[in-house]
């Protein structure tokens, strides 16, 4: 079961919301802003056991920029681009012991090319 906290950070300017998922066990699930009742700016994920799972930035409550996915052993599992919550340009795959295994090109959320690495 998740739960949803927000919590008013101020700041000089203006106010910012800070949104947070927790698993059940009162750990951290995600955190990061909200803006005008949407995920914005930079978030963080993690495993129940407190461990990054994934990051990156949201604009308008879609994922926008540089994303990266861990494994539970602190390892790159993934990373590539986003744009308006669309995958584009190269995104890499990796196992679990850091070596390159994939590569996909995207181009506006379609999947153009495939390379795989034995």
């Amino acid at each position: 079961m998740r739960i949803l906290f927000f919590l008013l950070v101020p700041f000089i300017a203006n106010a910012q919301m800070v949104g947070k998922t927790i698993y059940s066990d009162g750990s951290i699930e995600s955190t990061g802003a909200i803006e005008k009742g949407m995920p914005a700016g930079k978030w963080q994920y993690f495993y129940e056991h407190g461990t990054l799972k994934k990051e990156g930035h949201f604009e308008k409550g879609s994922e926008h920029g540089y994303w990266k996915e861990y494994f539970p052993n602190e390892k790159l599992k993934s990373a590539g681009l986003y744009e308006k919550g669309v995958k584009i340009g190269n995104w890499k795959y990796y196992s679990i012991k850091g070596v390159l295994v994939r590569e996909e090109w995207w181009e506006k959320g379609s999947l153009k090319d495939t390379k795989t690495y034995h």
